[in-house]
C-alpha cells in the first residue's frame, strides 16, 4: 500500500518535488521493514522538519495516522481520524510533544502526512515509526508514593480520502 501511495505522490512530480519529511525521515527501504523505524515514547518532545515549501504559499497541516498492519499487509483505514501534529501553517519545523488517542495495543506503527490547505489527498508521507507508551513507575520515597501520567490532547478529523 505505501507503495501504490508512494506512486501516487510521485505520479505528480510537483506535488513529490513540492515538500518532502526529513525528520522522520522520508520513506525509505522495503515496505515491511519495520526495524529502521524511528522510535519516539509518549511525552517526549521531537522536532518535526520538512523541505522548503515557500513555493507554495498556500498553509498546510502535518497528521499523523495509524497504520494498520494486521495480516502481514499495511493499511491506513480510509475512515480513520487522523491527529493533527501541527495545522495550518507556512513554515519548515515544528515542536511536537509525541502524543495519541490511538490504542498501541493494536499497533504502535504511525506515519505522518501533509497536507496542504484544501487538499484531501496527502502531498508527502514520512517513514514509517513507532510510539512507544510512557511508562509510568511510581517513584518511592520514606514517607509517601507518587506517580505521574501524561494524558495527550490531540485535535482529531476524519480521513475523507486517500488516493491510492
Amino acid at each position: 500500500m505505501r507503495s501504490s501511495l508512494c506512486a501516487s505522490i510521485l505520479a505528480f512530480p510537483w506535488l513529490a518535488s513540492a515538500i518532502s519529511f526529513i525528520n522522520p525521515p522520508p520513506p525509505f527501504g522495503d515496505i515491511n521493514d519495520f526495524t529502521s523505524n524511528p522510535v519516539y515514547t509518549e511525552g517526549s518532545a521531537i522536532t518535526v522538519v520538512w523541505t522548503d515549501t515557500k513555493d507554495t504559499n498556500i498553509p498546510f497541516s502535518v497528521v499523523v495516522y495509524q497504520v494498520d498492519y494486521s495480516n502481514n499487509e499495511v493499511k491506513i483505514p480510509a475512515n480513520q481520524n487522523f491527529e493533527y501534529v501541527v495545522r495550518n501553517i507556512n513554515r519548515t519545523s515544528s515542536p511536537w510533544i509525541v502524543a495519541t488517542a490511538k490504542d498501541l495495543s493494536f499497533s504502535n506503527i504511525f506515519v505522518l502526512t501533509v497536507f496542504f490547505q484544501g487538499d484531501t489527498v496527502g502531498r508527502a508521507l514520512s517513514h514509517w515509526f513507532n510510539i512507544t507508551s510512557k511508562a509510568t513507575k511510581p517513584q518511592q520515597s520514606a514517607s509517601l508514593t507518587t506517580s505521574s501520567s501524561f494524558t495527550p490532547s490531540t485535535l482529531t478529523g476524519e480521513l475523507k480520502g486517500w488516493v491510492l
